[in-house]
């Protein structure tokens, strides 16, 4: 996915396996994630049930960001969300389910 930035995403994630949603890491540069409320809480924005965690987000700055979501199940993948934020006002996205 490439969009222009700041660039806006809902994630979604099953609640029975990540309930808490998850957070960004800044891994360099000045990129970082923020919740943009004007969709609704984390984990209530539209389309969220009561099986699916969804949230609204912004991503801004230089460099790369992840967005982890850890589960507390034994076994269960951590899940990332990988940006790479470039000069010229644009940014990748790829995703991951990495083993702990």
């Amino acid at each position: 996915m490439t969009t222009a930035t700041p660039g806006r995403l809902f994630v979604a994630l099953p609640r029975g396996f990540y309930p808490d949603g998850g957070a960004f890491q800044t891994t360099s540069g000045t990129a970082a994630g923020y919740v943009v409320f004007n969709a609704g809480g984390p984990g209530w924005v539209y389309g969220a049930t009561g099986e699916c965690w969804r949230a609204y987000y912004e991503v801004v700055g230089e460099g790369t960001v992840d967005y982890v979501a850890d589960s507390p199940l034994p076994g269960a993948p951590r899940y990332v969300i990988h940006f790479a934020m470039t000069t010229n006002g644009k940014f990748n996205a790829s995703q991951t389910a990495e083993a702990k």
